[in-house]
């Protein structure tokens, strides 16, 4: 992929968690997952991690991010597979536990990071046929409880919830046709 948009110097500071980057230095393209202590940006790459300069990277587009998910003619139907047994089927949304290093991020970005991880989770369940997993969204005001409720009414494989731990998580079964 050729990126036709000359950027001089990245800002790691207007970059958002979640945002899908390129590593120039590399020709891969990654999401941002933060700022570590020495200043460079925590890049996810697949299932790995890269943490490299400002100036190796640039922001991807809207137009760029849909080209590259966009399925191709030739790509065949996915087959049914077994969960994968690097699948944990149970997430932890507390912010500690999802991202160690919470006290860089802005308060508002919280909560759409919880989010953020909580949907990846719910569709890496859905894509490897998991029968269930747990979510755990804790007790607190209940606004991230409200949110993951109103994101389990997006997918048409959620079966049913049932909540566990007085309330503190939410046990989802998953039906596959």
């Amino acid at each position: 992929m050729v990126l036709d948009v000359l950027i001089l110097h990245m800002d790691l500071d207007e970059l958002w968690i979640g945002d899908h980057v390129m590593i120039i230095s590399l020709q891969k393209k990654a999401i941002f997952e933060g700022i570590n202590d020495q200043g460079l940006a925590k890049l996810k790459i697949d299932t790995d991690y890269a943490f490299v300069e400002a100036s190796d990277i640039v922001l991807l587009s809207e137009e760029e991010i849909e080209q590259s998910s966009a399925p191709t003619a030739v790509e065949e139907t996915p087959q049914k597979k077994m969960v994968d047994e690097k699948f944990d089927p149970k997430i932890d949304l507390h912010i500690e536990t999802l991202h160690p290093d919470h006290k860089s991020l802005a308060p508002e970005m919280i909560l759409a990071y919880q989010i953020k991880k909580c949907k990846e989770h719910i569709e890496k369940a859905i894509r490897l046929y998991a029968p269930s997993m747990v979510i755990i969204h804790g007790k607190g005001t209940g606004l991230l409880r409200q949110e993951v409720a109103h994101l389990l009414r997006n997918y048409k494989e959620v079966l049913h919830a049932v909540p566990l731990s007085d309330g503190g998580a939410l046990e989802v079964y998953l039906q596959y046709n």
